[in-house]
């Protein structure tokens, strides 16, 4: 650990213990990544030998099995981040938060899928609707698919806030150090990175996505 950037660049000093508490978070996640391959893939082929699945379940289920593996490789590919000199907008050494914000958003589509498949297997015939009853419901699948969709993009925002620990520059509420909108939201030379790099930007975003979420 000590051959690496991570460490180098740190001022921290680390010890063996505190080394370990670092290692089994890491190893703890990953064992239990490898082992959700099993827990599905296992299933899945004895559900598909048996001949319980339609042909689109099929293609959607190897899919999400070969997703889960893509997702193993994004994590090592994000890992992989953390072992190269950390980059000018990071207070401390760790991944970066692009990768880290792929990884986020990967797991958040293989629940996504996951879960919309579970209420296709549940859901049950209902009775015919009439004009107004559909219109009705159809207009609350739009508004929970826009709050789905906010709730991703708060994800996402949180990812971004703790992949530069932005957290800690401001950490007063509901003002932003004593401003609503605070000074440097919007570094021109950063341009579009802003959203990824730039501390009161990425937690601005974070905070506001969540009023608009609640409201």
């Amino acid at each position: 650990y000590k051959k690496y950037p991570e460490y180098q660049h740190s001022s921290e000093e680390v010890s063996l213990p505190q080394f370990k508490r670092i290692f089994f978070v890491e190893y703890f996640h990953r064992l239990t990544g490898n082992a959700l391959g099993f827990v599905f893939g296992l299933p899945l082929a004895y559900f598909m030998a048996r001949g319980y699945f339609t042909r689109t379940m099929k293609l959607r289920m190897v899919g999400l099995l070969a997703f889960g593996g893509l997702q193993g490789l994004i994590g090592w590919w994000m890992v992989k981040s953390g072992l190269n000199a950390k980059p000018d907008y990071q207070s401390r050494p760790r991944v970066s938060t692009y990768r880290l914000l792929v990884h986020n958003l990967s797991a958040v589509t293989i629940y996504s899928v996951l879960f919309y498949h579970a209420l296709i297997l549940l859901k049950k015939p209902g009775k015919a609707l009439n004009a107004a009853q559909f219109a009705n419901i159809s207009k609350a699948k739009r508004t929970a698919i826009l709050l789905m969709h906010l709730v991703a993009f708060n994800l996402a925002s949180g990812v971004t806030v703790a992949g530069i620990d932005a957290g800690k520059v401001f950490n007063t509420w509901p003002l932003m150090n004593g401003a609503v909108v605070p000074q440097r939201v919007w570094m021109p030379d950063l341009g579009w990175r802003n959203l990824f790099e730039n501390y009161a930007t990425v937690q601005f975003n974070h905070r506001n996505l969540a009023y608009i979420t609640y409201v």
